[in-house]
């Protein structure tokens, strides 16, 4: 059987649509060793809140929970910030592979167009 998962916005979106009063993320990727991405839709939500390892949350303290965010962004600043450099170098990569791919694909035609010729 396939894992099936959620996205961070997927389950966001769910608890919206069933008009959840408290959506607590938790079971993030291992590509997050220290801290999932936090985008800044979590906290405009307003009742999303992220769980971390063994935190333990009474059901008076659910408000709390997604307070927590701004306070994680602040614990782990220098993981946030390593998992941005990835996604941006990611994204440079993909970029500069398109971009080559073009270049060799018009390279290609326009051999084509000069044998016909």
């Amino acid at each position: 059987m396939k894992k099936k998962h959620s996205t961070m916005g997927q389950a966001v979106e769910i608890g919206r649509k069933m008009k959840a009063r408290h959506v607590i993320l938790t079971h993030f990727s291992a590509r997050y060793p220290k801290v999932p991405e936090l985008p800044a839709y979590l906290e405009k939500s307003g009742n999303v809140g992220v769980a971390m390892d063994n935190l333990s949350v009474r059901f008076d303290q659910l408000d709390l929970v997604p307070k927590l965010i701004p306070i994680f962004r602040e614990v782990y600043q220098e993981e946030l910030f390593e998992i941005e450099l990835r996604k941006e170098s990611r994204n440079l990569k993909q970029k500069e592979e398109r971009e080559l791919k073009q270049k060799a694909e018009l390279s290609a035609r326009q051999i084509a167009t000069a044998d016909c010729n």
